[in-house]
């Protein structure tokens, strides 16, 4: 039958409920409460935990690494929406962004791996770069199409011209001028 109790009640043993129904809302499974729940200590879940309000986590414990912090968790975390992250992100495997992405402060790439071809470095993109403000280069450029300079180009060293292409007219061979 059923036990019904309208005063508070304090169990001081350990209490357990042999139903086994489970739950699939919050209206469903073997212990539903109208009210809310606090709990002092740990709290263990064996299957799936469904949440439809707000979760907080107020536990200020900083995160030095994946199994260290507030919230941790073994697998992954699969978020629909907007993540809003504080302080530092630090990410221990691959990035993939697969939309577009606006970064608000500078960003510095501190890998120091040589560029060698068009596939090789530290920075590689498959598309072009466009760049509004000034481009400073610390060793060689290669170019491996067209070179277009709109402004006024400055040379402080040697320029040397590979291509021994020969002058039929002043229109073209190695070095044609304006």
């Amino acid at each position: 039958g059923t036990f019904g109790v309208t005063q508070d009640t304090t169990l001081s043993g350990i209490t357990s409920v042999a139903n086994t129904t489970d739950s699939t809302s919050i209206s469903t499974g073997a212990l539903i409460t109208t009210g809310g729940v606090g709990i002092t200590k740990n709290l263990n879940v064996g299957g799936a935990a469904a949440i439809a309000g707000a979760m907080s986590v107020t536990s200020v414990t900083d995160s030095t690494s994946s199994s260290t912090g507030a919230f941790t968790t073994s697998g992954g975390v699969g978020i629909a929406k907007n993540l809003n992250v504080g302080v530092d992100a630090s990410i221990g495997g691959n990035v993939i962004v697969t939309g577009d992405s606006t970064l608000v402060g500078d960003v510095s790439v501190s890998s120091e791996t040589q560029s060698t071809s068009i596939s090789t470095g530290s920075l590689v993109t498959a598309g072009g770069v466009g760049i509004t403000k000034a481009l400073f280069v610390g060793e060689g450029v290669d170019v491996g199409g067209n070179l277009s300079v709109t402004g006024t180009t400055t040379q402080s060293a040697v320029v040397t011209i590979t291509d021994a292409t020969e002058s039929t007219n002043a229109n073209n061979g190695s070095l044609v001028t304006a």
